[in-house]
């Protein structure tokens, strides 16, 4: 029996209260039989908050790379780097702030040897956190939002576009990300497909997210993806599948995704107001981003925006 060897890269800054947990998750979980991983690979960029010790002393059966960045140069910086040094002929990519479920990252094992698939996504499920219990709503009705359009579009064969908390790529996706990339899921699924590649959304694989802990750094991320997926339009020269632009290419196929996400989620009428407002407001501040090519998203700031999960 041939035996597929992965490479797990983990992109962290200060993600002390959970990079632990995540490095543990890797290393207990029961694989396919056919699938090995082979080493772990963990960027520590920037950290003030003591992750790279964290990192650093963590043990387990799995061979570890570490490398320390000292000042942070952006995630595709982070990425190219896992790229470069990894062992595995296959890579899963996690975000230091992101926890897989048991059993996500073999679904995507799966999924990129038995399913044909070059590029792969797992499902984003927002963590139990402190946040607000508005901005804690509308975090899970946008999320909702995101995983039903992926669901929607894939059934029906359109563009998709990747979320970055996981996603698994083969060995014919491993490209470096160009200088400056913003959005890394957006862009690799839209060249994957670019060339022909069959890119996939992984609803059985579930992985925790962080999510903003106010509106304010809500409208700061919502900027940042939005600038991000302009950024992957150009560069790749196709806009990722997301339901705004959707909602430019067939109209009527966004509103029937929000409709849907809408049954799953009633309450979520409600909030479309407040979601509105700070779509249209994010919009606008990445649109004035992109047209004075101004580089602030590359080296996203973390700070007190990100509400971290209580378990």
């Amino acid at each position: 029996m041939q035996v597929y060897s992965f490479t797990v890269g983990i992109c962290a800054t200060d993600d002390s209260c959970n990079v632990e947990k995540l490095m543990e998750r890797v290393s207990l979980e029961l694989l396919p039989l056919n699938c090995r991983i082979s080493d772990m690979v963990v960027v520590v960029s920037g950290s003030t908050d003591g992750t790279d010790s964290i990192v650093d002393s963590f043990s387990s059966g799995l061979s570890k790379t570490v490398i320390l960045e000292k000042k942070r140069k952006g995630k595709s910086e982070a990425v190219n780097r896992i790229i470069n040094c990894m062992k595995g002929e296959h890579l899963i990519l996690v975000n230091g702030d992101a926890l897989p479920q048991p059993g996500a990252i073999s679904c995507m094992m799966h999924r990129l040897l038995e399913g044909g698939s070059a590029v792969v996504c797992a499902l984003p499920v927002p963590a139990e956190s402190d946040c607000p219990v508005l901005v804690r709503h509308i975090c899970d009705f946008l999320w909702k939002l995101h995983n039903r359009t992926m669901e929607i579009l894939q059934e029906k064969g359109e563009r998709i576009h990747l979320s970055d908390e996981m996603i698994g790529l083969n060995q014919e996706a491993l490209t470096p990300l160009p200088e400056g990339t913003v959005n890394d899921g957006a862009y690799v699924a839209a060249r994957a497909q670019q060339y022909g590649q069959k890119v996939s959304f992984c609803s059985e694989a579930l992985v925790n997210v962080s999510v903003p802990s106010d509106l304010h750094g809500l409208y700061l991320q919502r900027r940042r993806i939005l600038y991000g997926h302009m950024l992957v339009r150009e560069m790749a020269g196709s806009a990722p599948g997301t339901v705004e632009f959707k909602l430019i290419e067939k109209p009527l196929l966004s509103f029937r995704i929000l409709l849907s996400t809408l049954k799953e989620y009633p309450g979520g009428a409600a909030l479309l107001p407040v979601i509105l407002a700070i779509e249209l407001r994010a919009l606008s501040a990445a649109l004035r981003d992109r047209k004075r090519k101004k580089d602030i998203h590359t080296v996203w700031q973390r700070t007190e925006n990100a509400a971290w999960r209580k378990v």
